[in-house]
């Protein structure tokens, strides 16, 4: 072990010694008296760089029975717009210091082998509970998906998407609902999309912009118009509409005179929206799979 991982390690034994003996000193824990806004003010702490700005966390349950003493276990979630978009998480709360792997104070963080036990434990089995969410999700969604995956390869909405040719004469057509202002769909775009082009005949990037994302509507239509008005490469025109500072996209679209979407473009999104079945972006599909997720294509 270099000097360096020595001191590391020397650095973790000793924190763990101090959050023993601060643990046996704790009082039992009431669960009417816990202070869900500090406890909130502390996930935020642990959570700042990991989750997008505009989201916030809200402790979603308190319970006294806990398995460490004086620490009540809590749920957190995370919340966008008011809808909640993580898994409910557990840690746990003494009124004044955040267990979760690190124990998160006010001032500062160091590390609890115990929480880091418990938390795996629990995590495991939120784990294995979305695998099962996501598996049933797969079942219902797959039928609708195949046949809306139709509509697309087909050409039946191309006034609302945006083909682009793989490399593979022989393999499918993937088709992808993407909104340009949602996190997860920049992600899959800069990470998943590359490679999907390698193995597809093609990949339809079908517009889906969600009425939550005031800017989503205008950066849809920009990579939209970009495209097949201008005459842009479709990935460079995909990932400027999420990228570009949505002052440049009105710009851009002012100076090309199309400020406002088109009717006609604006109407085949409502038919997108009416007849897909898409409930969340991105969603993965094609005709022969029905609903596809990220993770199932990095592997394949």
């Amino acid at each position: 072990m270099s000097g360096k991982k020595t001191k590391i390690a020397v650095a973790v034994m000793a924190m763990c010694a101090l959050t023993s003996s601060l643990l046996a000193s704790a009082a039992t824990c009431d669960v009417k008296k816990v202070d869900k806004e500090k406890a909130e003010k502390l996930v935020g702490i642990y959570l700042k760089g990991r989750i997008p700005s505009d989201s916030s966390v809200k402790i979603v349950g308190v319970s006294p029975l806990s398995p460490i003493k004086g620490f009540c276990e809590i749920d957190y979630a995370v919340y966008r717009n008011g809808k909640q978009v993580s898994a409910t998480i557990p840690a746990f709360f003494d009124g004044e210091r955040l267990l979760v792997g690190d124990v998160i104070t006010e001032k500062g963080s160091y590390v609890d082998k115990r929480a880091v036990a418990l938390n795996a434990d629990r995590m495991e089995r939120i784990k294995k509970d979305l695998v099962k969410k996501a598996q049933e999700r797969k079942r219902k969604l797959s039928p609708i998906l195949k046949k809306s995956a139709k509509k697309a390869v087909n050409g039946e909405w191309k006034e609302a998407s945006i083909f682009i040719e793989g490399k593979n004469p022989n393999g499918k057509i993937y088709v992808i609902y993407t909104d340009p202002q949602c996190p997860y769909c920049v992600k899959m775009e800069n990470r998943v999309l590359p490679g999907l082009l390698e193995k597809a005949k093609g990949v339809v990037i079908v517009d889906f912009p969600l009425s939550f994302h005031k800017q989503a509507e205008l950066r849809s239509w920009y990579r939209h118009y970009a495209v097949y008005e201008k005459g842009e490469d479709p990935l460079k025109a995909i990932r400027d509409a999420s990228s570009l500072p949505y002052g440049e996209i009105k710009n851009r679209l002012k100076k090309w005179g199309a400020e406002k979407p088109s009717d006609k473009w604006k109407k085949t999104v409502e038919r997108v929206k009416k007849e897909s079945g898409v409930r969340f972006t991105p969603t993965i599909s094609t005709t022969e799979d029905g609903l596809l997720y990220a993770s199932e294509i990095l592997k394949k």
